[in-house]
Formats: C-alpha cells, structure tokens, sequence
C-alpha cells in the first residue's frame, strides 16, 4: 500500500484561496492553525473580521484591536468605541453597514515590532477578502494601513491625506479614503473635530454608492 503524505498547511492554504464565496472562506481561515510567522507563537485567536459581508464597506485596520467590549468595535479594540459613536451620529453602522478586516490576522504582544514578512504574509488573506466581497468604498483607518495596499507611497502626512479619496489600480472597482486610525481620534481632540468632517463626506459618498 503507498502511503500519501499530506501537507495539511498547504492544503488549508489552498482550501482558503480557493473559497468561491466569502462565507466559505471565513471558516476555513477560522480553522486554519496559520504557522507561517512568529506572531503564531503567541496568538490566542485568529481574528477574521467583524460585521456584515454583503456590505458595501470594508474598514481595513492594520491589526485586531484587544478589548474585552464584545458590543461595540470589539475589532478595533477599545479605541473604535469613539468611531463607532461618531459614525452613529452620521447615520452609519458598523456592524450592519460596514466589514472591519485587519491587515494582520494575528493580535501582536507589541504593534510596534510587526515585520514587513508578517505583514506580506497575512496580506494575502486580505486580498482575498477584498476579491470576495468586492467592497465599493474601503476605508483605511491609519497609516499603516494605507501602506500596505498603497506599497508605492513611501511616506505619508496623515494629516494632509486623512479624509481624502484615493485610486488603487489593483482594485478599479473601489474607491478609497484614509481615515485617522481610532487611537489617534481617541487621544487627540483636534483629530476628533478634523474626523467629525471627514465622516460627514463619508456617508454622503456611502449613500451615493450602487
């Protein structure tokens, strides 16, 4: 009898990238016991998303927030709370209204340290989200997040650039805005007032969307 060797990483690899329908490929990334970087070392959980998927929205944070508030941005961590609030107060839910994706699926003992490997690595589970839920608007909230599906762009004023609209020609079926990241609006309250502006232009767009 021959004996076939079955590389179970690579097969759940491939069962992830293949999924034809976002539903599909959340569970199978759920259950994927993911090695291929030193962030696995440490992890507790393996973080998806948060929110609807048949909506027209993806937030893109660049890593899952630690909280314990399991009712309100518990994606962004304790931070979101206060975007979560503000765009209530435009008319916009995240839980019904948006999907909150991070570019690392793993939480991190420090943020800081994420490397350009763990990064590239965990992008392509990304990528895939995007290709399957096929969002009209993504929002990125942060900088970092920003480079990432925006390699080209070096350096960036977050300053200059958060509430604007961008163009990606990876993805010509979306439109793009950079948004303050939720720690920055939680601790500066002159980045709160630029946000409330910013959330404003947004849901007109979002309400303008097919």
């Amino acid at each position: 009898m021959m004996l076939v060797h079955i590389d179970r990483a690579s097969h759940s690899m491939d069962k992830i990238l293949g999924a034809e329908s976002y539903g599909k490929f959340r569970h199978e990334l759920s259950l994927f016991e993911c090695a291929k970087c030193g962030m696995a070392t440490n992890r507790t959980a393996l973080f998806v998303d948060e929110g609807n998927p048949d909506a027209k929205v993806l937030f893109i944070t660049d890593v899952p927030g630690d909280s314990k508030n399991l009712e309100e941005a518990n994606f962004l961590g304790q931070s979101g709370v206060l975007l979560n609030e503000m765009l209530r107060g435009v008319g916009f839910s995240l839980k019904n209204d948006a999907l909150i994706a991070s570019v690392v699926k793993c939480l991190p003992p420090n943020v800081s340290s994420i490397t350009h490997m763990e990064i590239s690595t965990c992008l392509t589970f990304l990528k895939k989200q995007i290709e399957l839920m096929q969002p009209s608007l993504i929002v990125l909230l942060g900088a970092a997040a920003f480079q990432c599906l925006f390699p080209g762009r070096n350096s960036i004023s977050i300053d200059k650039e958060a509430g604007r609209l961008f163009e990606n020609p990876d993805y010509p079926d979306a439109k793009f805005m950079l948004l303050y990241h939720p720690a920055l609006i939680a601790n500066d309250p002159r980045r709160q007032s630029a946000t409330q502006k910013h959330l404003q232009s947004f849901v007109k767009l979002w309400k303008t969307l097919p």
